[in-house]
């Protein structure tokens, strides 16, 4: 058996793993590539494989993997085990490492690759789902494997919903998060920068050390990119270099109300719920939207659920076992659209103490600084955020909600939130169903129960540390 001393990020370990798909996503930086490149040639000098190095669009060779390989060949001293051609690569032991797009080719081509052992899938998050829908049925070679890899860019990307969201079994399917900060060359000088006399990190660097264990040479490297290379824009630097998902998601709303940063840290953080129960129900408008409903007891978000094709009747009776199991404080209800059946039957069933109906479009209670209710609801939710620490699932789901809508001011200077149906106009977006349903717990204060059973006129001290 060949023996070789490479060095790989240890998240890559799981490519040497038997698995179907093998999925690795994250930010540039993070030697993705460079670890698929390598394992495939070490695999690929032990027995003999065919390989399909393949991406939605390759116009050319340049276009491929095909350079990066030799590369590895050449860093790994692998030359006497390789013909590297023009546009192939063959192993002296019979592998073969073949190049194409998926998009260039007609269904027959890319049925044609059947045969192959190995397809490796670069820049997924470009690749379309009829490709996918293809090429999947397509590599079915006993013990054939399929291996992405891709830096997230939407969520609504096919690969991001296939492998991420709704993966296959975990026998099946193996996927890891790898950003720049698990790669084992950027703890090297190429990602550090010397701090001289007088380094003070400011407060986003002191989070980024604490979140992510940062030193001071690597938060400087960053600093330095964001000036030089991004025109001091951060953003830009954690689209090209995210620490998760969420931030690499953000490239497609770069002007989100809600920061990546405050959204990360209440992912992170651990702190104590207190105070009184309070429940957001945003529900579905249309057939794709889906109906959020959110707990939230002081600092954090202790629940989150999801509906999909319930009739107002149905969720009017999920939200009533709600209330009687869970005792919330106050139920806010988004009541534009079907929302109003929901609450006027809650009503009928003597909830009406508790149940409130919230218009979005209604005026704000702060009419000075808020266009609406909703942008009120989503401002004091970010104040909240930013009153850390606050709580919330570690979700990427959640994150993109969050930061999926922009803002605008009007003539008055008053905040306003972009609306759904704006939002809903963008075929690379969905509807932020989960973040509308926690903004809508912030939509009045609500004070500590005293009763067993919350009835609306038993008031206590208001929750002081939460807000609302």
């Amino acid at each position: 058996m060949l023996e070789l001393d490479a060095e790989f990020p240890a998240k890559l370990r799981f490519l040497f793993l038997p698995a179907r798909f093998k999925v690795a996503h994250g930010g540039r930086g993070s030697a993705k590539s460079w670890g698929f490149a390598r394992a495939l040639l070490i695999l690929a000098a032990q027995k003999p494989l065919r390989v399909l190095c393949t991406r939605e669009i390759q116009n050319s060779i340049a276009d491929s993997v095909h350079k990066l390989l030799a590369d590895q060949i050449a860093g790994m001293g692998l030359e006497s085990l390789y013909t590297v051609q023009q546009t192939a690569i063959y192993g002296a032991n019979g592998s073969e490492f073949i190049f194409a797009g998926l998009r260039t080719q007609d269904i027959n081509k890319i049925k044609s690759f059947e045969g192959v052992d190995v397809v490796w899938i670069e820049e997924g998050q470009a690749v379309s789902k009829k490709s996918w829908d293809v090429l999947i049925p397509t590599i079915r070679t006993p013990g054939s494997k399929l291996w992405i890899s891709f830096n997230p860019d939407l969520e609504e990307d096919p690969v991001w919903q296939r492998f991420v969201v709704n993966p296959p079994p975990p026998e099946r399917c193996q996927v890891i998060e790898l950003n720049y900060v698990d790669n084992p060359w950027f703890w090297q000088t190429e990602y550090r920068r010397p701090v001289g006399r007088g380094w003070v990190r400011t407060p986003e660097e002191q989070d980024l050390a604490t979140l992510y264990g940062l030193d001071d040479e690597q938060l400087a490297f960053r600093r330095n990119k964001i000036e030089t290379d991004f025109k001091g824009d951060s953003a830009m630097f954690e689209q090209e270099y995210p620490n998760t998902p969420s931030e690499a998601f953000q490239a497609a709303n770069k002007d989100a109300w809600i920061e990546v940063k405050d959204v990360q840290a209440a992912r992170k953080a651990v702190t104590t719920a207190s105070g009184p129960l309070v429940v957001g129900v945003d529900p579905a408008r249309f057939g794709d939207d889906r109906t959020a409903i959110v707990w939230r007891r002081g600092r954090v978000v202790q629940r989150i659920r999801t509906l999909e094709k319930k009739t107002t009747m149905q969720v009017a009776g999920i939200v009533a076992q709600i209330i009687e199991q869970d005792r919330p404080a106050r139920v806010f209800i988004d009541v534009v659209g079907l929302g109003v059946g929901i609450y006027d039957r809650l009503v009928e069933l003597n909830y009406g103490k508790i149940v409130c109906g919230v218009g979005g479009a209604e005026s704000a209670t702060d009419e000075e600084h808020y266009r609406n209710k909703r942008a009120e609801c989503w401002g004091r939710m970010k104040a909240w955020f930013q009153a850390k620490p606050v709580q919330i699932p570690d979700s990427d789901e959640i994150a993109a909600d969050l930061i999926c809508p922009g803002y605008t001011y009007d003539s008055h200077n008053r905040l306003l939130i972009e609306s759904k149906e704006s939002i809903r106009k963008d075929p690379d977006r969905r509807s932020p169903d989960i973040a509308d349903a926690i903004a809508l717990t912030f939509a009045e204060p609500v004070r500590v129960v005293q009763d067993a059973k919350p009835k609306a006129e038993d008031f206590g001290v208001l929750d002081l540390v939460a807000g609302y």
